[in-house]
């Protein structure tokens, strides 16, 4: 029996991630109002060598997770880079040293990183708890010097920021990094009474996600 090749994987390679972002699922209570335990892993590098052998491009995703704190993470890239696949890295957290950071761009030159700020560098925190977005904004510039293709700065809308995007988007054009807005659905109520949802600029779209010119809207 044959089986036909897949193109694409997006994958949580852990378990694990120091930030307490407000809306993640992370933050999830049971019906008592406890901490529900975050399932999961570390993916062997095992089982990485035949997730990476099936697939062609593999996005290290940041739904549970930040990838970056994989105690192996550094050798998936550098794996990846050897079976000459493609690969995108989602990252938020800020904790790791410029040194690491730098050691994992020249392990995978060619990999596409986003980096979760949402808003200014200096309000992210207000969503993603625990972050220094300041640094983290520093690691963004730090991609621009070592990787072969632009970094990504991702934003999530929300009301704290709103009236930030256009100084965002202006900062994002003068480091020359690409801007990519997101429009978030994960709102505790539906009836629009969450404090983090934008008051003015909720409805902002586009209909298709450009990376030309270097802003994108994603939903």
């Amino acid at each position: 029996m044959s089986f036909k090749k897949n193109s694409r994987l997006n994958l949580d390679v852990t378990h694990r991630c120091p930030l307490e972002c407000l809306r993640c699922a992370r933050q999830d209570k049971d019906q008592n109002g406890n901490s529900i335990k975050t399932p999961g892993r570390d993916i062997t590098m095992e089982e990485f060598d035949k997730i990476s052998t099936y697939f062609d491009r593999i996005q290290f995703c940041g739904q549970y997770s930040d990838p970056i704190h994989h105690p192996h993470f550094i050798d998936m890239l550098k794996m990846i880079k050897e079976k000459g696949k493609i690969s995108q890295v989602h990252n938020a957290s800020s904790f790791k040293s410029d040194e690491y950071f730098i050691e994992a761009f020249k392990a995978n030159p060619d990999t596409q990183w986003w980096f979760g700020i949402d808003g200014l560098p200096k309000h992210s925190h207000k969503y993603r708890k625990n972050q220094d977005g300041e640094k983290q904004f520093k690691r963004l510039l730090l991609a621009k010097e070592h990787l072969n293709k632009l970094p990504i700065w991702q934003m999530i809308l929300f009301s704290y920021n709103e009236n930030d995007l256009d100084e965002c988007m202006k900062m994002a054009d003068e480091v020359g990094v690409i801007f990519n807005l997101i429009n978030s659905s994960r709102w505790y109520k539906d009836d629009g009474s969450d404090p983090l949802i934008p008051k003015g600029k909720e409805k902002l779209r586009i209909e298709e996600q450009t990376f030309n010119p270097k802003v994108a809207v994603m939903q």
